[in-house]
């Protein structure tokens, strides 16, 4: 299995407290497998929300403290 293959894999991902910001979350649209993220304690706002959206297998999604609105709420109202 190759790097790509695994990240992709990927069920679990913790990043809390990463310094993460809303640049570069469009590369979380592609970890479809993932069933656990934590974004806790970062720089996301709505605008990262939005790439969430099609991670259809996601059980548990962890925000605390991240800035954001029922604007980009809105984008996870399909996932259960």
């Amino acid at each position: 299995m190759s790097s790509s293959e695994a990240l992709v894999a990927l069920a679990y991902l913790n990043l809390n407290r990463c310094n993460v910001s809303d640049e570069g979350c469009d590369k979380f649209s592609g970890l479809t497998n993932l069933k656990v993220l934590s974004l806790g304690f970062n720089r996301i706002t709505d605008a990262c929300l939005v790439h969430l959206k099609g991670l259809t297998n996601l059980e548990s999604l962890n925000l605390v403290s991240c800035k954001m609105g029922d604007q980009g709420l809105a984008n996870l109202s399909g996932l259960l």
